[in-house]
């Protein structure tokens, strides 16, 4: 194939094009766009497909204990036991399986609209999972259901962003939706500080703070400081 120049004679546009190697490589261009925009579509689905099936295990093992009629100390070990099972199919931990649930029961209960555009690949599982939390949080202090329906369907027409740029957008419209001033919501959050740690691979792990923000604030400037004091000519490492 020619690289370019599908016309003999570029002024005579009667003629037949060729198939070129900049047209043919345009044209796999176009279809690897193409198949990336299907494959995220699918994986949203996929994730939503997989909510649904997590949330029904739930729903299953709840019937069981009420057709049982177990006790509370009974209907929390086999919550336990339901949510270490999927914990071990997802290889997850049980915090973080505990937390997935919570949020699929969000979804598939109290958010349609989200689920369904999850299902539907207009948004990521991210986003879901960011409208799911706020939501949460709304529901926990008493918002109206209409007003977090409101929430929910501005929230979804912002969705078309990066996920970071959406967790500020949806944490800002939070802040606005809330009855309680800031200074009642920071001394509930403040009981709620602590720390964490995650154990990765080649011998690291992360720590993880969860602090109020001045604190944090302090930290951050403080480390910064000692960084900055340690650069001299004969240290390699960089700020970071």
């Amino acid at each position: 194939m020619p690289d370019f120049a599908p016309f003999a004679d570029p002024f005579d546009l009667t003629g037949v094009p060729r198939l070129t190697k900049v047209e043919a490589a345009r044209t796999v261009s176009d279809d690897c766009f193409a198949a990336l925009s299907a494959l995220k579509s699918l994986e949203d689905a996929t994730a939503a497909f997989k909510a649904a099936v997590i949330e029904l295990r739930y729903c299953a093992t709840h019937a069981e204990d009420t057709a049982l009629g177990l006790d509370l100390w009974q209907n929390t070990l086999s919550a336990m036991s339901c949510r270490a099972e999927i914990a071990a199919v997802l290889t997850v931990s049980e915090g973080q399986a505990g937390e997935l649930m919570e949020h699929l029961a969000t979804l598939i209960r109290n958010l349609p609209a989200t689920f369904t555009s999850l299902r539907d690949g207009a948004i990521s599982w991210g986003h879901a999972v960011v409208i799911a939390d706020k939501s949460l949080t709304l529901r926990s202090s008493g918002i109206p259901e209409a007003a977090i329906t409101a929430y929910e369907q501005t929230l979804l027409g912002k969705a078309g962003c990066t996920l970071c740029s959406f967790r500020d957008k949806a944490r800002r419209l939070r802040e606005r939706t809330q009855p309680e001033s800031i200074t009642t919501r920071t001394k509930v959050a403040y009981e709620q500080r602590r720390i964490e740690v995650q154990r990765v691979h080649d011998g690291m792990s992360w720590l993880s703070l969860y602090l109020p923000a001045p604190t944090v604030e302090g930290i951050w400037d403080q480390c910064t400081f000692i960084a900055k004091n340690a650069q001299r000519p004969s240290e390699a490492r960089n700020l970071t």
